[in-house]
């Protein structure tokens, strides 16, 4: 009965050893993987902000050369400035909100984006002073579209899922 009562008193301390040691690895596991799925849920978080910021900045510069395009189209279409361009009178307008949304995009977009918006003020800008150059601002918009919808992803989907309402 002694080897018995020695073994027992032996054989407890030494498989609570190895409970406790086993069980101290697998928190240390547990452990590291919360770590390594915060930071890919911090990683999936700032890359979802990016492309939400990303989307905001060209359907805003969207929007805003849309909004200049009417007010030109307005602007013209008004029977008391007789036929007239903007540009004919005011030749020092700023187009402060376009190039706002512009500066936006220049911050967030990839290159082709960028390219593509800068094609647009510049029709935009021509636009302002000539009626002729309607075409182009047009094609500038579709290509600006295009570039817009291929950044995002959303090559495949209605053009009006990068629209603004």
């Amino acid at each position: 009965m002694d080897w018995i009562s020695l073994l027992a008193v032996v054989v407890a301390p030494v498989a609570s050893i190895l409970t406790l040691s086993l069980a101290n690895r697998h928190a240390a596991r547990m452990a590291e993987k919360a770590k390594e799925t915060a930071e890919h849920d911090r990683e999936f978080a700032a890359s979802e902000k990016r492309y939400e910021d990303r989307r905001d900045a060209v359907v805003a510069f969207q929007k805003a050369a849309l909004d200049e395009q009417d007010a030109i189209v307005r602007y013209e279409y008004d029977y008391d400035n007789r036929g007239f361009s903007p540009g004919d009178i005011h030749d020092d307008y700023q187009f402060d909100a376009l190039n706002e949304a512009l500066a936006a995009v220049e911050l967030l977009a990839t290159d082709d984006v960028i390219d593509a918006a800068n094609a647009v003020r510049d029709a935009v800008v021509k636009r302002f002073s000539d009626p002729r150059a309607q075409p182009v601002l047009r094609d500038s918009l579709a290509a600006y579209k295009r570039a817009s919808r291929l950044m995002l992803g959303t090559a495949g989907t209605p053009t009006s899922a990068i629209s603004s309402d």
